[in-house]
């Protein structure tokens, strides 16, 4: 995924929180199946380019007819990286 497309555009979910390593499967399965979008064009992009899942700020939804969306959130989070905390 380009990073211009992300860049103000795509808010990932699991961004938002702080937790430990131990429990990086659990989060990506509660709040990695989907991607919130400014506007319906991006949303578009993303389903279509990339098969996501997405939400739009204004709450309209748009998904794929067949979601792949594991190997992208295993991809963009892998468990080393995984914020940890407390």
């Amino acid at each position: 995924m380009s990073a211009s497309l992300l860049a103000g555009s795509v808010i990932i979910p699991l961004e938002l929180f702080e937790y430990k390593a131990a429990h990086h499967s659990a989060m990506v399965r509660a709040f990695g199946g989907s991607v919130v979008a400014k506007d319906d064009a991006t949303a578009a992009k993303l389903v279509t380019q990339y098969g996501l899942a997405c939400i739009t700020l204004d709450g309209k939804i748009s998904r794929p007819g067949s979601m792949q969306v594991s190997r992208f959130l295993m991809w963009y989070f892998p468990a080393s990286t995984t914020s940890s905390s407390g």
